[in-house]
């Protein structure tokens, strides 16, 4: 069962209610499968059939890039909450369980109707296989089940004019309902004079496309944006240096990720650069751009407590934004799965990057 309702939230984070199965696989078995390494595949069913059919996963966990998000949030002594769509079975009480157990706020709106069954993979709630490669680059084939039905009907206004920030999975942006429910969300948030934010997600979906989310950021529609190198390229069909620039004269507060050589943070004519944080070993790449948004929104949010909208940012210490982003990130990395396993609260005060 959700705790009780909060009377205000940091972040309401907004995706796709998956249920991951990680799984150790090569090159070769990647490509057989039809998927495109280091990327999202929307599977059909026959695809994620098979994929179950010939992997041996080692595990089964909850995940979905926003919840994820939140999780971290959570581990970070952040207020978050979280809207999903999961289906009436197995797989959505689990996922249920899971988020509310780690201390995001999701109150479970399944479809009113029993659960379709058919076979390990049905139009229930959804699943995304993640296969990592011996690199630790992860591949994903998603299948969104009920995940894709996220409507105007699942945006709770209430909980996301009481949230500072209101967080956008780019993922839903590859389906029509999915896509006007985002729209929903941060028309909600900016008449309530809270922020919101975008993360691109994934090379594939700023390709598919490009021109609405450039739309997005340079129409106002987003106040925040979080991306990697490769996607803020793809973005702009630029350079680096190029790419970035447009983003930091679209108005936009842009924390970028790159690696190794860690992050940059642009807020107009401010650029911070943020060095990674150190990590024990790169195990699996899974979760690091969610863990990273995670960090830096609770720095975001919790380190001006009394001030709201564009004051928020404006007033915002960037690196230590970042810090914290590079720190939740260094943690997901260093093992497999998409979330936590160590209280990122600690890690946090021990680097000196939390008086929360």
């Amino acid at each position: 069962m959700p705790a009780a309702r909060p009377s205000s939230l940091d972040v309401v984070t907004i995706g796709n209610a998956l249920v991951d199965v990680l799984a150790r696989a090569g090159d070769e078995l990647i490509g057989s499968l039809g998927l495109h390494k280091g990327t999202m595949t929307l599977a059909t069913p026959e695809q994620v059939a098979h994929a179950a059919s010939v992997l041996d996963p080692e595990a089964r966990v909850s995940g979905g890039s926003a919840a994820n998000t939140a999780v971290g949030m959570a581990s970070l002594g952040a207020a978050p909450a979280y809207i999903g769509r999961v289906d009436n079975d197995e797989l959505g009480q689990i996922f249920s369980d899971d988020i509310n157990r780690a201390g995001v706020y999701f109150e479970h709106h399944a479809p009113d109707r029993e659960p379709i069954a058919e076979g390990p993979i049905g139009p229930g709630t959804g699943h995304c296989f993640i296969l990592v490669t011996p690199d630790a680059e992860r591949t994903m084939a998603t299948y969104l089940g009920v995940a894709g039905q996220l409507s105007d009907e699942d945006i709770d206004e209430d909980l996301i004019a009481s949230a500072r920030v209101t967080y956008l999975e780019g993922y839903l942006w590859d389906l029509p309902e999915t896509k006007q429910a985002m729209r929903h969300a941060a028309s909600v948030a900016h008449r309530a004079g809270q922020l919101t934010a975008l993360s691109l997600s994934d090379p594939f979906v700023v390709e598919r496309h490009r021109g609405e989310l450039i739309g997005l950021v340079e129409g106002g529609e987003v106040d925040i944006v979080f991306g990697n190198e490769e996607e803020v390229k793809l973005l702009y069909d630029a350079s680096w240096a190029e790419a970035a620039s447009r983003l930091a004269s679209a108005g936009v507060l842009a924390a970028l990720t790159r690696g190794a050589a860690g992050s940059v943070v642009l807020r107009g004519a401010d650029q911070v650069a943020v060095p990674p944080s150190p990590c024990s070993g790169v195990v699996d790449t899974t979760g690091a751009g969610d863990l990273y948004a995670a960090g830096f929104l609770a720095g975001l949010t919790r380190g001006s407590p009394e001030v709201a909208g564009s004051e928020l940012i404006s007033g915002a210490d960037l690196d230590r934004c970042g810090r914290l982003g590079s720190l939740a990130a260094a943690e997901v990395i260093s093992h497999m799965g998409s979330r936590p396993l160590v209280s990122l609260v600690a890690l946090a005060r021990e680097a000196g990057l939390l008086g929360l």
